[in-house]
């Protein structure tokens, strides 16, 4: 389930303007804009327990996420300078229990790429739709 997770995500993000990949200093798959801001952590089971996605999201829809479905969203750890107090943490191994939803996820990574890219790169976005 890890490898088709990471590589349905690969597929999702790396099609954004101008993304790029790249392992973080703790092992994790970064993704990130050419301003170096990231739009998503991919966490293995191996490392992490789960596999699981972190990325920023808009505070309200993060918010009707946590709340009406727990067992796929998740508030991630924030760290001790403070990131990820506003990012997502969604479960990428629940497919037994409940299929991962893809398009969701997709629109989830828009966003997280709409927060992290400079506005020059979110232009592109918009006139490639």
């Amino acid at each position: 389930m890890a490898i088709h997770a990471l590589n349905q995500l690969r597929e999702i993000v790396l099609a954004l303007p101008q993304t790029d990949e790249k392992p973080s200093p703790g092992g994790t798959i970064c993704f990130f804009t050419p301003n170096k801001k990231t739009i998503c952590y991919y966490h293995d089971s191996h490392h992490h327990g789960r596999a699981s996605l972190w990325c920023p999201v808009y505070p309200d829809f993060k918010n009707d996420l946590l709340r009406n479905k727990p067992e796929q969203f998740f508030h991630p750890h924030t760290s001790s300078a403070g990131h990820f107090s506003d990012w997502l943490g969604i479960y990428l191994d629940t497919a037994d229990e409940i299929p991962v939803d893809w398009n969701l996820i997709s629109k989830i990574l828009e966003d997280a790429f709409r927060i992290a890219a400079p506005k020059w790169l979110i232009k592109k976005l918009i006139t490639s739709r």
